[in-house]
């Protein structure tokens, strides 16, 4: 049962980014690196690759947002019959496009992150 509830929210998740088309920021790996996310180490036997490897503190940060994102998403959705969760993916599909076809979109500023 608890493994049909965490499909059934994956699969509403999905069907939500699709449409918006989200993106997340792209940080780079010097950035990840700098702010403790990955570590970067030359590859032990190939001196023409490197090693990233994700944190303790990535981990827990990635861990706590998933908790945070499936906690929003049950407070906004929980209850909701999947074809009316189904047309107001649609319905909000419809709208982003009509606001990209306008020129408009979501950017992210220097000054936002």
């Amino acid at each position: 049962m608890i493994t049909a509830a965490a499909s059934t929210n994956l699969e509403r998740e999905a069907k939500l980014q699709a449409p918006a088309g989200f993106r997340l920021p792209e940080l780079g790996g010097d950035g990840l690196v700098a702010t403790g996310f990955v570590t970067r180490e030359p590859h032990p036997t190939d001196r023409r690759a490197t090693l990233v490897t994700f944190t303790e503190h990535a981990a827990t940060t990635v861990a706590a947002m998933e908790r945070d994102q499936q906690k929003f998403a049950h407070l906004l959705f929980a209850g909701m019959p999947d074809e009316q969760f189904d047309c107001f993916v649609a319905g909000l599909g419809d709208v982003l496009t009509r606001l990209r076809d306008q020129g408009l979109s979501y950017e992210i500023r220097e000054d936002d992150q």
